[in-house]
């Protein structure tokens, strides 16, 4: 399982899952942290198992709780003998460049800028991002694959579907300040909520699959993957890089592709990529879950 934000919550998160999830104590489990590709690369992680004879069988996915990741005081330090700083879990761990000490936002905002990524573009397809998202969730198209989870604390029932954006949220996209610059255009309509949740998928063999999925909805078929870099503040270009390598890999053009799936934190992205790709790829062909 990937996961990004670890500290606080025990020793062997995916031992953890696997074990609360029902799994017998006997099967392995490995915790994967490439922060927002963890749970891909967990799913990767777990084909190669299976195309080198390793494993017939693997559940991989991420998971995360960003209400949960908890605050730091330094080891060693006395409280009660000078003021210390406190440091956020979730910001420095999950959401801050290291090596300039830039928030990610801020470094979306330079490559939104350098690339002529406009506000009303990142606006536009935020609003048809959510929108495709509330059809989805009105018709159930997502529904045999949501788990409900039980509420273990405040209010008593089970939550059995994805986070929306309030209504008045919605509304009003185009009129939401800049978040993490001054005359920037990533603000918190065009960019991901801080959130919690968790998916996975099971991977078989051919052999299984004949075995056992024939009376069962496959997915999908892993033709093939490849991971891509870029410096830090530069992270919005590796998507565009990925895509290249794989297509690569696959011996596939970008016309033989009919649907594109690419998650993101931020609109800006999806648009850099498909601005850097320099293809037929158009916007409606990709889907941004924020």
């Amino acid at each position: 399982m990937g996961l990004a934000l670890q500290a606080g919550v025990g020793q062997a998160p995916a031992k953890q899952a696997a074990i609360q999830g029902g799994l017998a104590s006997e099967i392995e489990a490995i915790t994967i942290n490439k922060v927002c590709a963890s749970g891909l690369r967990a799913v990767i992680s777990a084909a190669q198992n299976i195309q080198l004879d390793h494993a017939a069988a693997q559940v991989a996915g991420g998971m995360e709780s960003m209400s949960n990741a908890p605050r730091y005081l330094k080891r060693g330090e006395d409280p009660e003998l000078k003021e210390i700083p406190i440091l956020d879990g979730l910001t420095l761990d999950g959401l801050t460049n290291p090596w300039d000490g830039r928030s990610m936002g801020a470094c979306a905002d330079e490559v939104a800028d350098r690339m002529a990524i406009s506000r009303k573009d990142q606006d536009d397809y935020a609003i048809r991002s959510y929108e495709r998202f509330r059809h989805a969730c009105k018709t159930g198209a997502h529904c045999e694959e949501i788990a409900p989870v039980s509420l273990t604390s405040g209010a008593t029932g089970l939550v059995a579907a994805d986070h929306l954006p309030h209504e008045s949220v919605f509304n009003r996209i185009r009129k939401l300040s800049s978040c993490f610059s001054i005359g920037g255009t990533i603000t918190s309509g065009n960019a991901s909520s801080l959130s919690d949740g968790a998916s996975a998928v099971a991977l078989v063999n051919a052999e299984l699959a004949r075995s056992f999925c024939l009376s069962n909805r496959i997915l999908a078929k892993i033709v093939t993957y490849a991971d891509a870099s870029a410096a830090p503040h530069e992270f919005a270009m590796a998507p565009a890089k990925a895509i290249q390598k794989v297509l690569a890999c696959a011996h596939l053009s970008v016309e033989q592709i009919d649907l594109w799936e690419i998650n993101e934190a931020f609109a800006m992205v999806v648009l850099v990529t498909q601005q850097v790709r320099n293809s037929p790829i158009t916007l409606t062909s990709f889907i941004i879950f924020t």
